[in-house]
């Protein structure tokens, strides 16, 4: 404990020291500034003091938030993952938690049914998410017919509440598809967000629908990274629509598209697919995942079971960490190097 009891007290000493040398700084300036000088040096003293000044206020913000959230709130929950309550008091567990962990996914078959539904997510949110809008963006980055109407219809969902996006998707899926389907081929059509069988498949792509957007901005600010001449000159070279597209646009969106998948990873363990905002806690089995159930338990969970919670918290972040670092190791090992990318896009 008196370990643990130091980690947690290192950042406010810290912080305490670095709040007490920039008033000793501040003190020093304003001393000096009482020494007798020119009218222009004083001058330049004053404006640092003021300098100064506004540098703190203007850090103090996000500086009293990082202590809050990150080691206030996180360090709180590392503590709690190693504590349990016993006898309405809170005692020391040791790695108890973290064993429950490893019998849960041995008994509870549950935990592996979630764990697939989590993985098939991070697969769709990042593979279509990443390539798909690959398409439309070179279709505005060539400015063809339409392309402001694809940017802004594209952009819009971004930009909206999602409990309006919410609203307008659970009328498409349950009433709009199904009504449609029954004028186009007379056969009756169950309401997609209803029927266990659809539901998964339906949240994924309204997932899909709500990714284009940011995956717009991002892949196109990387297209417009390259040089006119260059796609000038494999024009005047017989280059096609495709073949530019493979050998001289992808390239330059090879880093965003890399960022994708290594970020992308953390959220295997906290994606909730947007489930509550659907069902609240009456998502359908079929759709359950990591991120929706821990999310219900830590909404509906008395106080004895964040105990858990936040050993699993500690659990997944270190196989997040893991798995992002081994990914960032894979891209950079076996993707295009830096100097390759520039040569292609100076060829």
């Amino acid at each position: 404990m008196k370990k643990i009891f130091s980690i947690i007290s290192f950042p406010f000493v810290w912080a305490y020291r670095f709040v007490n040398d920039a008033i000793y700084s501040l003190k020093v300036v304003i001393h000096s500034k009482r020494k007798p000088k020119g009218r222009l040096e004083a001058r330049k003293n004053k404006e640092k003091v003021y300098d100064l000044i506004f540098y703190s206020c203007f850090l103090a913000i996000p500086f009293a938030m990082f202590i809050l959230t990150n080691i206030i709130i996180n360090g709180n929950a590392i503590v709690m993952a190693f504590e349990k309550m016993e006898d309405g008091k809170t005692v020391f567990a040791g790695l108890e938690n973290f064993k429950q962990i490893f019998i849960n996914f041995r008994i509870d078959g549950n935990y592996m049914f979630m764990l697939k539904n989590s993985l098939l997510i991070y697969l769709f949110t990042t593979v279509f998410n990443s390539f798909i809008p690959i398409l439309f963006s070179y279709y505005v980055y060539k400015k063809l017919f339409g392309y402001r109407v694809f940017k802004v219809m594209l952009f819009i969902p971004t930009i909206l509440s999602s409990i309006i996006t919410v609203s307008i998707f659970t009328m498409l899926s349950n009433e709009v598809i199904p009504d449609l389907w029954m004028e186009l081929f007379g056969k009756t059509l169950h309401p997609l967000l209803v029927n266990p069988n659809t539901t998964f498949p339906t949240i994924l792509t309204y997932t899909l629908w709500m990714g284009f957007g940011g995956g717009l901005l991002t892949q196109l600010a990387a297209m417009n990274t390259v040089d006119p001449s260059v796609s000038e000159s494999a024009q005047l070279e017989g280059v096609g629509f495709f073949q530019e597209l493979w050998y001289i646009v992808l390239p330059a969106c090879y880093q965003i598209l890399m960022l994708g998948f290594i970020t992308g990873a953390g959220s295997i363990f906290t994606n909730s697919l947007n489930l509550y905002a659907f069902f609240g806690n009456g998502a359908p089995s079929t759709a359950s995942n990591f991120g929706y159930f821990f999310q219900i338990r830590t909404l509906d969970g008395e106080y004895a079971e964040y105990f858990y919670l936040s050993a699993w918290g500690v659990f997944t972040t270190i196989i997040a960490t893991a798995l992002t670092l081994s990914l960032r190791w894979l891209f950079n090992r076996f993707g295009p190097s830096e100097d390759s990318r520039e040569n292609k896009k100076k060829v």
